[in-house]
C-alpha cells in the first residue's frame, strides 16, 4: 500500500519538481548557485563581497565609454548587488563565469583564481582616479629579503610588496610555527660578496607593512616527488581569532589588532578533486556563517581550533586516496584577516542597477508562483493517483460468485503496481494479449483476470481502448492451437518412437530386407540432439549414400540400415530433393567398386613401403634425444620443420610430402648456411635442425632423392655426450656472415618490438625441506614492448597478488632495476654497460698475456 500523508506527497513532489528555482532567502545572507565546478569561485566571491572597501570601490565604478552590459565588472556589481539585497536563496553567476572565461565543468584552485581575480579588478579600476589604489591599499603590504655576508658584515635590503602570505603546513600544529618558519634564517653558501667578494652569508624576511586586509595562504597542496604529481596535506593547523603586529615579528611599532574574518576551505582527497566552502563573521553580530554554494547556514560555534593540536599529521597523493572521514572535514586553506580599526561602510547599490534588481525580483515573484501553483496541481494529482491505487489494490481480485471481470496485460498490471515512488504510466495496452482476430489470445502467462471495479478504475484515469471480458476468448484460435498441439504431440510421439527404433531393432532384427541406408554422420548428429533442437540439424540425412552414377556407394563408412520407421520420419520432417532411397538387398555400384578395391590396394602398397622405411629409420623416427657427436666423422643436417612432416607422413597413408629433404630455412640467398650450424651446436641451440648420422643420411636419400640443399658437417673435436661443450668442426656449404648476423638482428628487434604478447613470470620461492633449494612459481601477463618497468610490476601485482615494491625483476641476467624505463631499454642500457666493462676486462687480460709471451 501506498502512504498517502501530506509529508510523503510533499517529498514525491519536491523529487519530480526539485527546489524552486528562485527561492526566497531564509537568512539574511544570499548564496551562490554552483554551476559545475565552480565552487572555488563562489567560496572567494563570498570572501570579497565581506570586505567593505572593496564592494565599495566596485560599486562607485562605471566604465569609461558606453558599453554592453555583458562586461565582467558590470557583472561583478550585479553579483554583488544582489549578495546585498537578499532576496533570493541564491543568484546564478553564469554572465560572470562567461565573461571571465570561466570552465565551469572543470575545478581550479581557489588560491590561484584570488591572485587572478585581484589582478583583473586592479586593471579596471585603474581607469578611475580615486580608484586606482584601491587593491593595493587593501590587500598589499611590503617585506624585506635581508642578506648578510658572513665575513665582512654587509647587509643588502630588497624590498617586494606582497598581497599574500604563503606558508608551509606540514609537520606544523599552530599558525605561530608556520609563520617561524616563513621567516626563519636561512644559509646562503654559494652567495659572494659585493663588498668583500667573501663567499657564504645568510638572508632572512622581515615584514615590513601589513595591509588591512592580510592573506594566509596555508601550502596544502605540494609537489611528491615519489608519484610526480601533487597530493594533499591533512595537517590540523591551529589559528587565532586575533592577533596584533607582534605575532607576526614586525619591524613596524605600530600594535595594530588584526581579526579573523574568512575561512575558505578545502574537503577531498587530493589537488585534483574536492569541494569549497567558506566561513564568514558578521561584524555586526560577531557570528560565523557557513557559505556552501547556495546552502548559507549560521554555525553555534567557531568551527576551527584555535589551540594546537598533537594528533599525527599524513597526506595522501593523487594514486592513493583513503576513505578515512578526515577526507570529508574541510581543512582551512586560506585565512583572511581584517584591520581592527578598518571602518564599516554602508554601501549603497548603485542606481543603474536598480532596473534590473527589480526586473530580477518580479521574475522571481512570477516563477515562484508558477512552481507553488504546478507544485499543487502535481500534488492533487498524485494523491488522486495513490487513492486510486489503494482502491485498486483492495479490489483488484474477482469477488467470489462474481459472473462478470475483465482481462488486463501483466507487463503493464506490473509496472503500475510497482510505481514507488510516484511515476507516470502509460495508458492501458492489451494490444499484446490480442490475437489477430482482435480477441483475447491463447497465452495465459500475458494476462490477469481482475475485478469489474478495478477496471473501471484504471480504465477511467488511463483510457483504456477494446476491454476484454470473461467471454471474448477466440474459438478459431483455440481450434488452431489444439490442431498445433495435436501436431507436436504425434511427432514428439513418432521421435521417442524412432530413437527407441533405431537404438534396438537395428541391430538386433533378422530380417533386414525392408531396412533403408541413412548417412551414418547425419545419423550420429541427430541421436546427439534433443528433439528441440532437430530443426538446427541440414535435411540431407541420406548424403553421399549414392555415388556419382547414381548407384549406392561401395564406401560402407559412410552409410548405414536403419529401421522403416525411422527412414518414413526423416523423409517426413527432413524433405529435401536430393533423397535417395536404397533397400539393403541392393547392390554397390561395380564401377565404384573397381576404383575402392584399386584405391585400398594403393594404400596398402604405401603402408607397406612407410613400415619398411620407418623400420629403415626407426632410430631417426623414435630418437627423442640428439645424436651423440663423434670426432673425426662427417654427418648431415635437416631441417627440424621438415623432419616433422616426414613423421607425420610415415604414420598416416593418407599423407604426401610436397618434396624430398628441405634445407631451405636453412641456407640463404647466397647459397651459404644462414645460420651458424657449428655454433648453434657448441652453444646447445638445436631446435632449427635435426643432425643425421651418414647412414641415415644413405637411407633418407634412398626413399626421398629429390634433395633439396644438402649440408654436410664435419666434426674435428668434440667433448660431451648429448651436451658437447667443446666443439670444432666446419659445413659444407660455409656460413655466410652477412645473414647470420642480420637473422640474429631481426630476431633481437622482434624480442624488443611486441604488442599483446603473453610474457612467461617465473616467481622463484623457498622450496621444502628436503626437495632442492628453490622451486618457481609461473604465470603469464599480456604485455608489449612499450610498457615500463614499473607498468609491467603493476601487470604481475594484478596478476600475481605481490606489491611492486617487493618485486625485484630480471630477464634472464639482466636486472630490471629502473621503473621508469621500457623494458627492451633497460635490457639495451644494461648490455652496453655489461659490454664495456666486459671489454675493459678482456682488453686488460689480452694485455697482460700478449705481454708475457712477447717478453
Amino acid at each position: 500500500m501506498l502512504d498517502c500523508s501530506k509529508e510523503k506527497i510533499e517529498a514525491e513532489v519536491l523529487s519530480i519538481l526539485g527546489k524552486c528555482p528562485e527561492e526566497a532567502s531564509e537568512v539574511p545572507y544570499v548564496g551562490l548557485k554552483n554551476l559545475g565546478s565552480t565552487c572555488y569561485a563562489n567560496a572567494l566571491l563570498q570572501s570579497l563581497f565581506w570586505v567593505d572597501q572593496l564592494r565599495d570601490a566596485i560599486f562607485h565604478w562605471k566604465p569609461g565609454h558606453e558599453e554592453s552590459k555583458a562586461g565582467t565588472m558590470h557583472n561583478l556589481q550585479l553579483t554583488f548587488a544582489h549578495l546585498q539585497s537578499g532576496l533570493s536563496k541564491a543568484y546564478d553567476t553564469t554572465n560572470l563565469a562567461r565573461s571571465l572565461g570561466l570552465n565551469t565543468s572543470v575545478q581550479q584552485d581557489v588560491e590561484e583564481f584570488y591572485q587572478l581575480l585581484l589582478g583583473y579588478i586592479e586593471d579596471e579600476l585603474q581607469e578611475i582616479d580615486e580608484l586606482k589604489d584601491t587593491i593595493k591599499d587593501i590587500f598589499v603590504g611590503a617585506h624585506v629579503y635581508e642578506t648578510q655576508c658572513n665575513v665582512c658584515g654587509e647587509k643588502v635590503l630588497n624590498e617586494e610588496d606582497f598581497n599574500q602570505i604563503p606558508l608551509s603546513v606540514e609537520g606544523k600544529r599552530s599558525l605561530s610555527e608556520c609563520i617561524s618558519g616563513y621567516l626563519k634564517r636561512e644559509f646562503l653558501e654559494d652567495y659572494k660578496c659585493t663588498k668583500c667578494t667573501g663567499i657564504g652569508s645568510q638572508r632572512r624576511l622581515k615584514l615590513k607593512k601589513l595591509p588591512a586586509i592580510l592573506s594566509l595562504h596555508l601550502l596544502r597542496f605540494v609537489y611528491d616527488k615519489d608519484t610526480m604529481m601533487k597530493k594533499k596535506l591533512f595537517d590540523d593547523v591551529s589559528f587565532p581569532l586575533s592577533f596584533d603586529q607582534n605575532f607576526l615579528s614586525t619591524d613596524s611599532q605600530d600594535l595594530t589588532e588584526y581579526e579573523l574574518m574568512a575561512v575558505i576551505c578545502h574537503t577531498g582527497p587530493n589537488a585534483f578533486a574536492g569541494h569549497y566552502i567558506t566561513y564568514l563573521r558578521a561584524r555586526d553580530t560577531n557570528t560565523w556563517w557557513k557559505f556552501d554554494d547556495s546552502e548559507v547556514t549560521r554555525c553555534s560555534t567557531f568551527p576551527f581550533s584555535t589551540t594546537p593540536s598533537y594528533s599525527y599529521s599524513y597526506s595522501y597523493s593523487y594514486s592513493y586516496a583513503s576513505s578515512d572521514k578526515t577526507e570529508k572535514e574541510p581543512k582551512p586553506y586560506i585565512l583572511l584577516y581584517r584591520r581592527k580599526d578598518l571602518p564599516i561602510i554602508d554601501t549603497k547599490i548603485p542606481s543603474h542597477l536598480h532596473e534590473e534588481i527589480d526586473l530580477h525580483l518580479q521574475n522571481m515573484v512570477v516563477k515562484t508562483a508558477s512552481y507553488e501553483e504546478r507544485k499543487k496541481a502535481l500534488a492533487e494529482k498524485i494523491l488522486q493517483e495513490r487513492l486510486s491505487y489503494c482502491d485498486v489494490w483492495e479490489n483488484l481480485p474477482v469477488p467470489i460468485g462474481d459472473t462478470e471481470w475483465f482481462w488486463i496485460e501483466v507487463g503493464w498490471l506490473k509496472k503500475y503496481l510497482k510505481q514507488t515512488p510516484y511515476t507516470f504510466i502509460d495508458s492501458i495496452d492489451n494490444t499484446k494479449i490480442q490475437c489477430r482476430h482482435g480477441k483475447l489470445c491463447m497465452d495465459s502467462t500475458k494476462m490477469k483476470r481482475i475485478s469489474k471495479r478495478a477496471w473501471e478504475t484504471l480504465s477511467n484515469m488511463y483510457l483504456a481502448e477494446a476491454p476484454l471480458k470473461q467471454d471474448d476468448m477466440c474459438l478459431e484460435c483455440v481450434s488452431e492451437k489444439f490442431v498445433e498441439l495435436n501436431i507436436l504431440l504425434k511427432r514428439a510421439e513418432m521421435f521417442s518412437n524412432t530413437r527407441r527404433t533405431i537404438s534396438t531393432r537395428h541391430y538386433y532384427a533378422h530380417n533386414r530386407s525392408t531396412y533403408f541406408w541413412v548417412n551414418s554422420e547425419w545419423l550420429k548428429q541427430w541421436q546427439a540432439v534433443d528433439k528441440d533442437m532437430e530443426h538446427t540439424l541440414e535435411p540431407n540425412f541420406t548424403l553421399d549414400v549414392a555415388c556419382s552414377h547414381g548407384k549406392l556407394t561401395p564406401y560402407s563408412s559412410k552409410r548405414t540400415l536403419v529401421h522403416p520407421e525411422a527412414w518414413e520420419y526423416f523423409a517426413t520432417y527432413f524433405p529435401c530433393p536430393d533423397i535417395v532411397k536404397f533397400a539393403e538387398p541392393s547392390s554397390p555400384c561395380t564401377e565404384c567398386g573397381e576404383q575402392k578395391k584399386n584405391e585400398d590396394k594403393e594404400r596398402l602398397s604405401r603402408e607397406a613401403e612407410r613400415r619398411a622405411e620407418k623400420l629403415a629409420l626407426q632410430d631417426l623416427y623414435h630418437s627423442r634425444h640428439d645424436l651423440s657427436l663423434q670426432s673425426n666423422e662427417s654427418y648431415y643436417i635437416i631441417s627440424k620443420s621438415w623432419i616433422d612432416k616426414w613423421k607425420s607422413y610415415l604414420d598416416n597413408p593418407n599423407e604426401f610430402l610436397p618434396t624430398g629433404p628441405n634445407n631451405l630455412a636453412l641456407i640463404c640467398e647466397h647459397s651459404k648456411l644462414k645460420v651458424d650450424i657449428c655454433k648453434r651446436i657448441a652453444e646447445n641451440k638445436k631446435e632449427d635442425f635435426k643432425i643425421l648420422t651418414k647412414r641415415q643420411w644413405e637411407a633418407m636419400t634412398k626413399y626421398h632423392p629429390d634433395i633439396i640443399g644438402e649440408i654436410e658437417i664435419h666434426v674435428d673435436r668434440v667433448v660431451g655426450y648429448y651436451e658437447p661443450r667443446d666443439f670444432k668442426g666446419f659445413t659444407k656449404p660455409g656460413v655466410c656472415e652477412e645473414c647470420c648476423q642480420k637473422l640474429e638482428e631481426e630476431k633481437s628487434e622482434n624480442l624488443r618490438r611486441f604488442i599483446d604478447e603473453t610474457i612467461k613470470i617465473e616467481q622463484k620461492v623457498a622450496a621444502i625441506a628436503g626437495l632442492s633449494s628453490w622451486t618457481f612459481k609461473s604465470k603469464t601477463v599480456k604485455a608489449s614492448h612499450t610498457h615500463t618497468v614499473g607498468e609491467l610490476k603493476l601487470l604481475i601485482f594484478q596478476e600475481m597478488d605481490i606489491m611492486p615494491y617487493k618485486q625485484d625483476l630480471f630477464q634472464g641476467k639482466i636486472h630490471l632495476d629502473d621503473d621508469n624505463v621500457r623494458k627492451k631499454e633497460n635490457g639495451k642500457r644494461n648490455g652496453k654497460r655489461n659490454g664495456k666493462r666486459n671489454g675493459k676486462r678482456n682488453g686488460k687480460r689480452n694485455g697482460k698475456r700478449n705481454g708475457k709471451r712477447n717478453g
